[in-house]
C-alpha cells in the first residue's frame, strides 16, 4: 500500500508539472487514503509520517492555487504538526528542521493571502529563525544560504505591506547581504544573480514607499544590468523578457517619481516593446497591460486626456480577458477595479460625471466582492476606501452632498483603522484628509 500510495505522489507530482491541477489533487488524494490505510500498523514510523506530511503539503498548496483557502489551511496545518513532531524526535536532522520550515512558511503565506499580515509576519519571523539557525549549523552549504534569502524577502515584504519599513529595510538588507555574497562565487549561476537583481528591486521598491526616488532609482538600475545581462544571455527566453520588463517598469516608476515623465514614458514603452503584443501567455498580457496603466499614467500627467484613455481602456481589455480565465487569481480582479478606476479619473476630468459614477461604482462593486471573500484583507480595505473616496469625489461635484458623504464615512470606516498599520500611498491618504476636512464636522 504505501509503495502505491508512492506511486499516487510521482503522479501527482508529473500532473502538477503540467498544471493539471485537478489531476493531481486526485493523486495525492489517493496518496493520502492509502496511507491512512496503515495508520495503525505504521503511525510511529518516521518515513511513513514523512510521506503523509508531504502529500498533505502538496495538497495544500493545490488548494491555494484553486482558492480552496479552507482545505489549504487544513493540509498546511496537518503538515506542519507532522513535521513539527518529527523535528522534535530527531533534533540534530537538519533536514527536519528545514521541512519544518517549509511548513510554516506556506502557513504564513496563507494568511498573507487571506490578508492576516500579522499572522503572517509571525510565521515569517518563526521561519526566518529556523533559517538562521541551520545556517549557523552549516555556514557554506548554498541551499541554506538560499532558503534564508527567500526567507528574509517574504518577511521584509510582510513588514512593508504593515507599514513598518525600517524592519522591511533590515530584511531586506540581510537578504542583499548573502545574495551578494552567492553572486560574486566562481561558481554562481543565473539564478544567484538574478536572486541579488530581485533583492534590488525590493529595496528600490521601498525607497519609492519611502520618497527616496534617487536612492530607487540606482537599486532598480543595479537590477537592471543584471536582468539585461541575462536577456542578452537567453534572446528567445520569455521568462527572461518578461524579467526586462519588469526592470524597465520599475526605472519608469523611479523616474516619475523623480518627475521626469517623458523618460519614464521611455521605459515603459520599451517594456511593452519587449513583449509581443499577440502571446498567449498569461503574464506577458499582465504585463503589457502594466505597461498600458503605467503610459496612462504619463500620458494624464501630460494632460493628454484622450491617449490616457485609450491606454486604460487596452488595459482594461487585456485584464478583462485574464480576469475570464478558469481558476484567475484574485488579483486579477484587483487589477481591473483599478484599471475601472483610472477610466473613472479620466471621465471625472472630461466632465462626464455620470460615466465617472457608473466607472467607480463598478469598480467598488470588484472591491466589495474580494473583501466579502477575504473580509480580513487590509489590501482589499484600503483599495475599496481608495474607490470610495472616488465615488464621493464624483457625487460632490454633482453637488449631492449627502451621498458624497456617506461615500467618505464608508472610506471612513475602512481607511481610519488601517492608519499606521499598513502603508497607505501619499495620494491616497492626500485624498482622504481632503474629504476629512470638508465632511467631518
Amino acid at each position: 500500500r504505501m509503495l502505491l500510495a508512492v506511486n499516487y505522489v510521482c503522479l501527482g507530482d508529473v500532473a502538477r508539472e503540467g498544471r493539471d491541477l485537478p489531476a493531481a489533487r486526485d493523486s495525492y488524494l489517493k496518496a493520502l487514503a492509502k496511507m491512512e490505510e496503515v495508520r495503525s500498523s505504521l503511525s510511529a514510523n518516521a518515513q511513513w509520517q514523512q510521506a503523509l506530511a508531504v502529500c498533505h503539503a502538496c495538497l495544500g498548496g493545490i488548494a491555494m492555487d484553486l482558492r480552496d483557502y479552507p482545505k489549504a489551511a487544513e493540509h498546511y496545518a496537518a503538515a506542519a504538526k507532522l513535521r513539527g513532531d518529527l523535528m522534535e524526535a530527531d533534533k540534530n536532522s537538519h533536514e527536519r528542521k528545514r521541512d519544518f520550515a517549509d511548513s510554516v512558511g506556506a502557513l504564513a503565506d496563507y494568511h498573507r493571502t487571506m490578508g492576516d499580515l500579522q499572522a503572517a509576519d509571525e510565521g515569517f519571523q518563526r521561519a526566518v529563525g529556523i533559517r538562521e539557525e541551520l545556517l549557523e549549523l552549516d555556514s557554506g552549504k548554498p541551499l541554506w544560504q538560499r532558503d534564508l534569502v527567500v526567507a528574509y524577502l517574504r518577511a521584509g515584504d510582510t513588514q512593508r505591506d504593515l507599514g513598518s519599513l525600517g524592519s522591511a529595510e533590515k530584511s531586506y538588507r540581510l537578504a542583499l547581504g548573502f545574495s551578494e555574497k552567492m553572486a560574486i562565487k566562481e561558481n554562481a549561476g543565473d539564478t544567484e544573480n538574478y536572486n541579488l537583481s530581485t533583492v534590488q528591486m525590493c529595496l528600490g521598491d521601498l525607497a519609492l514607499k519611502q520618497g527616496r526616488a534617487a536612492e530607487a532609482l540606482k537599486n532598480y538600475q543595479s537590477a537592471f544590468a543584471i536582468r539585461e545581462l541575462l536577456y542578452k544571455k537567453f534572446p528567445g527566453s520569455v521568462q527572461w523578457a518578461q524579467s526586462l520588463a519588469i526592470g524597465h517598469h520599475c526605472l519608469g516608476d523611479a523616474k516619475m517619481a523623480r518627475g521626469d515623465s517623458d523618460s519614464a514614458q521611455s521605459e515603459f514603452i520599451k517594456a511593452k516593446s519587449i513583449l509581443p503584443g499577440d502571446t498567449p501567455d498569461p503574464e506577458s498580457l499582465r504585463l503589457i497591460a502594466i505597461s498600458e496603466m503605467n503610459l496612462g499614467d504619463v500620458a494624464m500627467i501630460q494632460q493628454q486626456v484622450d491617449t490616457a484613455a485609450a491606454c486604460f481602456e487596452a488595459a482594461r481589455v487585456i485584464r478583462a480577458s485574464l480576469m475570464a480565465q478558469p481558476g484567475a487569481h484574485p488579483d486579477r480582479q484587483r487589477d481591473q477595479a483599478v484599471c475601472l478606476s483610472r477610466l473613472g479619473d479620466v471621465s471625472l476630468t472630461r466632465g462626464d460625471l455620470q460615466a465617472a459614477t457608473d466607472l467607480y461604482a463598478e469598480s467598488n462593486r470588484i472591491f466589495e466582492s474580494l473583501l466579502a471573500s477575504h473580509p480580513h484583507s487590509q489590501e482589499w480595505k484600503k483599495a475599496l476606501a481608495a474607490s470610495c473616496c472616488g465615488c464621493a469625489i464624483v457625487a460632490e461635484r454633482r453637488q449631492d452632498l449627502a451621498s458624497a458623504r456617506d461615500w467618505f464615512q464608508r472610506a471612513d470606516k475602512l481607511l481610519n483603522p488601517l492608519i499606521g498599520q499598513i502603508y497607505l500611498e501619499s495620494s491616497l491618504l492626500s485624498r482622504y484628509q481632503q474629504l476629512r476636512a470638508r465632511f467631518t464636522p
